[in-house]
């Protein structure tokens, strides 16, 4: 009778033990979600605040463009270097590092008096996103293994759609509020709590890596490949993005140099035993190869869907914020019920989700061109977009779990960082090249007496994405089975 009862201290030590290390995990996950959270809530609420700040401040638009393009240019730029940083310096320090630049970059975007202000501001805040994603991907996929990944992940997806709907809502009622006269600037405020709790939850709840276990930084890699990435999505995002083929072919050339200079000095590295900044062991590997282009098909299209939309509701149909706000959150609530379903359907079907994804998303765009050139109403509208959110909310999560799967310890923020300067890359690029149909558009009228079918501007563009997402589909098929 008195067998078992040394063992119960034991068991409760055990217990109380497990519920400790289950509540740092929700605790590290919660912080970490926080942290994706705050970049892409940041990056809606600047989107919604353009036309304000522009009457603030007497901004242009070429100068608008370059308060978005400094933000895109600085994070994609920066993302490789940050990642390597936080496999070198520890993921829980960087991490922290960036929340507090990208907590006082707001406040400097608060408090800006002029467009340079503004522009330098928003500079900085990218800069911080870069150092912020990277770390919270690396975390996620190094800590959550298995079937946890996929969870995970699709809750990572999860708070960029929560970001999307709130942001999109959130900051037309801000303005709107207009608290104590701030107007727009109230925006960079509603940040910083979040911030803070991300600090927290970081600080109590992930662990460090030993210092044993971190490699050495590559500085001069990090040097040039920074270099390089600058003159890119320069290019791209100015280049294209205000037909500038000058500056384009020029950014462009520069970016080839530095790439080609980047690469040869990473395989000398590489060959000598050293620690390149970019993980060239991982990039060689087919499965980390189709994966990558996946993600660069996928972002290709996700930025430029999310212009074509907001511009066409409200300057071409003349929907109010509101209203367009509306439309987005049926989108946003169909990317979520996705996302919420994407780990459960991985389990039951394995890889073959992306398709699926992929082949959905290519019927919501078609559904899109139909209700388009139909004149159909908002009903069918949302309904499109439904289709469309459904899609991306099956494809995110996981693609993200897929191309992290194979990360170790030692280059999970190089192959973070690498993952997102390819989504940096193709949403600068898709949203400069995709909308073209859009804003190009052929205004010529029909012969008199001639049947014909005129496909709108807006019909072509979205063909061009239900284009992408059929390339996606046979390239996640491929990806699903080289994992």
């Amino acid at each position: 009778m008195s067998g078992p009862a040394p063992d119960a201290p034991g068991e409760a030590f055990v217990l109380t033990r497990a519920r400790a290390t289950a509540w740092r995990e929700r605790g590290a996950l919660l912080g970490l979600l926080a942290g994706a959270f705050v970049i892409a809530l940041d990056f809606f609420f600047a989107l919604v605040s353009l036309p304000s700040i522009q009457r603030s401040l007497g901004s242009t638009n070429a100068e608008l463009q370059l308060m978005v393009a400094a933000y895109a240019t600085a994070y994609a730029a920066a993302l490789v270097t940050a990642g390597r940083l936080g496999d070198t310096y520890g993921s829980r320090r960087v991490f922290q590092i960036g929340l507090l630049l990208f907590g006082l970059a707001s406040l400097g975007a608060f408090a800006a008096s002029s467009t340079a202000s503004m522009i330098a501001a928003r500079a900085i805040q990218g800069v911080a996103g870069a150092m912020l994603q990277p770390q919270i991907v690396a975390i996620l996929a190094l800590r959550f293994g298995g079937e946890r990944r996929g969870r995970v992940f699709a809750a990572y997806a999860l708070s960029q759609a929560l970001a999307g709907v709130s942001g999109q809502l959130l900051a037309g009622w801000i303005i709107g509020l207009d608290l104590a006269g701030w107007g727009w600037r109230a925006c960079f405020l509603v940040v910083l709590p979040v911030l803070a709790l991300a600090s927290l939850l970081a600080r109590s709840c992930i662990d460090e890596r030993s210092a044993a276990e971190t490699p050495p930084v590559d500085w001069t890699g990090m040097v040039i490949g920074c270099g390089s990435l600058l003159c890119l999505i320069w290019s791209l995002t100015v280049g294209l993005g205000r037909a500038s083929w000058h500056g384009l072919a020029v950014g462009l050339t520069f970016a080839l140099a530095l790439g080609l200079a980047f690469v040869r000095q990473q395989r000398r590295l590489a060959l000598a035993g050293g620690y390149p900044t970019l993980p060239l062991r991982l990039l060689g590997q087919r499965p980390v190869q189709l994966a990558l282009a996946c993600v660069f098909v996928f972002y290709l299209g996700l930025m430029s869907f999310y212009w074509l939309f907001s511009v066409r509701t409200q300057q071409e149909l003349g929907l109010g914020a509101d209203v367009a706000g509306q439309l987005f959150a049926v989108y946003g609530a169909a990317f979520m019920l996705a996302t919420m379903a994407s780990p459960a359907i991985a389990r039951r079907v394995g890889h073959r989700s992306l398709p699926h994804g992929a082949w959905l998303l290519f019927c919501g765009h078609l559904a899109s061109v139909v209700v388009a050139q139909s004149g159909a109403g908002l009903a069918w509208m949302g309904l499109s977009l439904a289709l469309t959110g459904l899609g991306i909310g099956l494809l995110m999560a996981p693609l993200l779990a897929l191309v992290t799967a194979s990360a170790s310890a030692e280059d999970a923020g190089a192959l973070a960082g690498t993952v997102g300067t390819v989504q940096s890359a193709a949403n600068a690029l898709g949203t400069a090249i995709i909308p073209a149909a859009y804003v190009l558009r052929d205004t010529t009228a029909n012969a008199p007496g001639v049947a014909t079918f005129s496909l709108g501007g807006y019909a072509t563009s979205l063909l061009l994405l239900a284009g992408l997402a059929v390339l996606l589909a046979v390239l996640s098929r491929r990806a699903g089975a080289a994992a």
